[in-house]
């Protein structure tokens, strides 16, 4: 790790060649797409924000070639790069800047929320334009696996779109803000390494969204039960988002929990397995760490 670290500090050519490699590779294991953006976090965080751009705009140009080589097409590996460097620069510089996990959440937040209003005011109510796209995803793939349903099963696939539809802009942008999120903390956790060890950990466990951002969610919360569909739509695609970082700071007073009361590494482990097992587990996550604004646990216990 340290090696790689070491290599990726180098320079900005070490730097831009890093971030390519694991962008392409991340096409096969699509997991490496938090390793290509924590390069991007970690040249921001440590050098600062015109370092992490130029690093972007070199990575951008060799990942195109690679990919218009490889696919003939240049298009997904520019919109990728839009979609997630350029806000992990942004994240990770506003962190060197200010060392607050929940400034940078929040502002991860108000991305999620310009771009979610952006696909509103460009398309209306998104649920009819995804049952647009979901249709002809999978139209292709029926097509393609010449596969051929009766009734039930094609009322089955109608239902699929009906349902999922009116959720995926919300998923989908809910899914981008964790990606780029999960891409800073591995950034910030190298730089601990390198500057500071256990400094991730310390500024992790103090996470707080603060106020603010609880009344602004409170605020869209009760804008999901407007009766104007636009608006109602709007909110509940947001909601998604809000639950994306106050799971992140449930999972903040987890662990401040755990190292205060000195529990084993092995119980954090099966946490995250209960996690991953039962996803569920993340609303409670997301109550808890929206309670946690209002009741200050960490603040009555220091």
């Amino acid at each position: 790790m340290r090696a790689l670290l070491g290599y990726i500090n180098k320079g900005p050519l070490q730097a831009i060649t890093v971030t390519t490699v694991f962008a392409i590779l991340s096409l096969m294991l699509p997991v490496l797409i938090y390793v290509s953006g924590a390069v991007v976090g970690l040249v921001s965080l440590r050098v600062g924000l015109r370092q992490g751009a130029v690093v972007i705009a070199g990575s951008m140009a060799l990942a195109g070639v690679f990919s218009l080589l490889l696919l003939g097409n240049a298009l997904p590996v520019l919109t990728f790069a839009v979609l997630t460097w350029v806000p992990v620069c942004l994240l990770a510089a506003s962190l060197r800047r200010v060392a607050d996990q929940g400034l940078m959440l929040g502002i991860a937040f108000v991305f999620a929320v310009v771009a979610i209003s952006i696909v509103h005011l460009l398309v209306g109510v998104p649920t009819e334009w995804w049952s647009a796209v979901l249709n002809s995803v999978l139209h292709s793939a029926i097509t393609e696996g010449h596969l051929k349903l009766d009734a039930a099963q094609a009322e089955s696939v109608a239902h699929f779109v009906a349902t999922i539809a009116p959720l995926m802009t919300g998923l989908v942008v809910a899914t981008l803000l964790l990606s780029m999120v999960l891409s800073v903390y591995l950034a910030r956790w190298w730089h601990s390494l390198l500057d500071n060890p256990g400094g991730f950990a310390r500024e992790f466990r103090e996470l707080s969204l603060g106020p603010r951002i609880a009344y602004a969610v409170t605020g869209i919360s009760l804008a999901a039960f407007v009766p104007l569909a636009e608006v109602r739509a709007l909110a509940t695609d947001v909601l998604w988002s809000a639950v994306v970082i106050y799971m992140l700071q449930g999972l903040a007073l987890a662990h401040w929990l755990a190292d205060k009361r000195n529990i084993s590494r092995a119980w954090i482990f099966c946490f995250y397995v209960v996690i991953s097992v039962f996803p569920q587990v993340m609303l409670m996550l997301a109550l808890a760490g929206f309670s946690e604004t209002w009741l200050k646990l960490r603040k009555r216990e220091s």
